[in-house]
């Protein structure tokens, strides 16, 4: 589950309903895909408005979704850790979130 990739959010309604977390796989679009984030454009503009990177966006955009989800992006260098950590301190506006949820009809379209 991310923002690409929406076919897990029956999943996500069913651990929702039964109080559990959820743990999205690859919630960065997968280790060979996370520094691509950086090439959308509706990322770049959220993160440009909120002086944060995309791959902050993208998960934030995971934790406003559901307060049963988890995000646990890999990383290979510690200062990628602390980018993605700092997605928590992130408030995404309904407007940010309505055009992050575009990227994936987009995409399916």
């Amino acid at each position: 589950m991310n923002l690409f990739d929406h076919s897990s959010i029956d999943v996500l309604k069913c651990c929702e309903d039964l109080g559990i977390a959820f743990l999205p796989y690859s919630p960065l679009n997968g280790m060979g895909n996370a520094g691509g984030i950086g090439s959308n454009e509706t990322l770049n503009r959220i993160a440009g408005r909120h002086d944060a990177s995309p791959q902050q966006i993208a998960i934030a955009w995971l934790l406003q979704l559901s307060s049963v989800i988890l995000p646990i992006p890999g990383a290979s260098k510690a200062a990628n850790i602390v980018n993605c950590a700092g997605a928590a301190n992130l408030k995404l506006s309904a407007e940010d979130v309505a055009e992050l949820n575009g990227i994936t009809a987009h995409i399916t379209a």
